[in-house]
């Protein structure tokens, strides 16, 4: 029923509304019943598919609940159905870089971690999914044809993998840190339990594991030149482009959140299709209907003109590459179209925002003498705006406060401090 793979399809075979491809591995599914519409897909069309055994390699678990997500059906009525059941005993398997005793190996180490409790199928995906980003390194590294064991693993070595893992774009710190993590829970094991397999010397220590460590305190921080903001908004106005979906949305997010003072927090519970225009306020705005963390309910979300623009880009993305599927939000208490959530997943997380903006501002040459991209992360942009609505205001301490959506003037002031 179902392929998954683009060159057995077009865009063309599509509704616009239901047109999309994978970015990154250049997938697409198409239904050869001739069905273009995902609210024709019954639950009982992907299952056959499924038990058929169509789909049946790596990464058919997301894909399906991708598919799922796209069919309109709700997370309790797929873990409900057989087909999740199904899905869930699928085993990842092994990259055909290790040996087949290698094979043998990393999954008694894997059945180890389910005998102490550190159960379940996420954590054995996580697992040999590092094993496997590492054996193929590996392999290609060593110029093997296949890994017999790790003996050649040095410290030197390591070190080089650590190197590889740190400039991947495209995944956390924190991912970056579990993949690691899992080599080295895997050497130790090794040491003890299949000591032919790598050198009793070789250490992994927790030093190693602290270079992917989050960078939170630099998002706290407002930048030390207001150039550096306004470098960074010209660049991703004018001359920033991307194939990469979440990206799209991300450079709007960074916009709006320059031309609002929005925290990051608020712009990720952002409504599909609330901004408007108050006309007894002369102003753009969003009212978010919850408790924000200052204790504030049904708080405004102020908005200059180009702010405005950028949510509206971001609900075109939507409506055009994405669907407008509700889901709960706990702080309003009700169902309702996030803004920045793109195919049931948020793209807005701390962590891929701080990678996503280090990207951006090394393109641009914003780093110091040692290589090091400059201090700021998303909550800068919230003094950045400040700063601006207090010089465009005629230095209005009260309009920053009223704008930004302090709750007390000093808190106003705190932001303001290092303009002169």
């Amino acid at each position: 029923v179902f392929v998954f793979w683009q060159k057995h399809c077009t865009t063309e075979d599509w509704s616009p509304q239901f047109s999309f491809k994978f970015t990154e591995r250049k997938q697409g599914i198409c239904i050869l019943k001739g069905v273009n519409e995902f609210k024709k897909i019954t639950l009982k069309d992907i299952s056959i598919a499924f038990e058929s055994g169509v789909i049946k390699h790596d990464g058919a678990r997301a894909k399906l609940s991708l598919l799922l997500y796209y069919a309109g059906y709700t997370d309790k009525l797929y873990k409900d159905s057989n087909l999740y059941k199904s899905l869930k005993n699928q085993k990842l398997k092994l990259a055909d870089c290790w040996s087949e005793q290698m094979k043998l190996f990393i999954e008694q180490f894997i059945q180890d971690l389910y005998n102490s409790k550190i159960s379940g199928y996420k954590m054995e995906v996580e697992k040999k999914s590092a094993l496997n980003l590492f054996g193929k390194w590996y392999k290609k590294e060593k110029g093997l044809d296949s890994i017999k064991d790790l003996l050649d693993l040095d410290r030197s070595t390591l070190l080089n993998y650590i190197s590889y893992i740190n400039k991947i774009d495209d995944i956390t710190s924190k991912t970056k840190r579990a993949k690691l993590l899992a080599l080295k829970q895997f050497v130790d094991w090794s040491k003890i339990k299949e000591k032919k397999i790598v050198k009793q010397a070789l250490i992994i220590s927790n030093n190693d594991l602290k270079v992917f460590n989050n960078h939170k305190r630099e998002s706290t921080l407002a930048f030390e030149k207001r150039e550096y903001a306004e470098r960074i908004l010209k660049y991703l106005i004018e001359d920033f482009e991307t194939d990469n979906m979440r990206d799209m949305f991300r450079r709007e997010a960074i916009i709006i959140a320059a031309n609002s003072g929005a925290r990051i927090s608020e712009i990720r519970r952002f409504e599909y299709g609330s901004c408007f225009y108050s006309e007894d306020e002369g102003l753009y705005k969003i009212i978010l209907e919850d408790v924000d963390k200052v204790n504030q309910q049904n708080r405004p979300i102020y908005l200059t003109k180009d702010g405005y623009n950028a949510v509206k880009r971001v609900e075109e993305l939507k409506k055009k590459y994405d669907t407008l599927k509700p889901s709960w939000n706990e702080r309003a208490g009700k169902n309702f179209v996030h803004l920045f959530t793109y195919r049931g997943s948020n793209v807005l997380s701390e962590e891929s925002l701080h990678q996503f903006l280090n990207r951006i501002k090394r393109k641009i040459g914003l780093v110091d003498e040692y290589g090091e991209v400059v201090k700021g992360g998303m909550h800068a942009f919230r003094h950045f705006f400040a700063m601006i609505v207090f010089v465009e205001s005629g230095y209005n301490i009260s309009v920053v406060r009223y704008l930004v959506g302090h709750k007390t003037y000093n808190m106003s002031f705190q932001y303001l401090e290092e303009e002169k």
